[in-house]
């Protein structure tokens, strides 16, 4: 998701866009950052934000945030991590993440900034890189 702290890098073997599935292998299309409209980036963050959320509550409990973050950077979220993102999202962590936060945590430059990202992380298109990915695992 995009919400590790520091410097760590992460592969980009899952940002290839190809996907099997029973018909053969399926491109994945995402269009560049800057060419999407906002109700496309809404329509994105939807689809990643409730495929994680297995309990269908509206909100990423730091389990699901876990989850996420495990399929999307190969590693898991600590819970102390994910009380700090609530922290930095001034959310209530029994609650969780809505979509909302989740489109702060993916688009708010300064926010990434706060929450301590290198600016590579800042500028990658992680957003496009997580969409693809759970079209990908919807394929599977």
């Amino acid at each position: 998701t995009g919400t590790q702290t520091g410097t760590q890098t992460r592969s980009s073997d899952r940002s290839q866009g190809r996907a099997s599935s029973s018909r053969g292998t399926k491109t994945i299309k995402v269009p560049d950052a800057k060419d999407r409209s906002e109700k496309m980036q809404k329509e994105m963050l939807s689809s990643v934000h409730t495929y994680f959320d297995k309990d269908q509550d509206g909100f990423w409990n730091a389990k699901e945030a876990s989850n996420a973050q495990m399929a999307t950077e190969g590693m898991p979220m600590m819970e102390d991590e994910f009380h700090l993102i609530c922290q930095y999202l001034e959310t209530d962590p029994r609650k969780g993440l809505s979509p909302k936060d989740l489109g702060r945590i993916y688009l708010d430059p300064d926010l990434k900034a706060r929450m301590g990202m290198s600016d590579e992380m800042i500028e990658e298109d992680v957003l496009g890189k997580d969409y693809k990915l759970v079209e990908q695992l919807k394929l599977s």
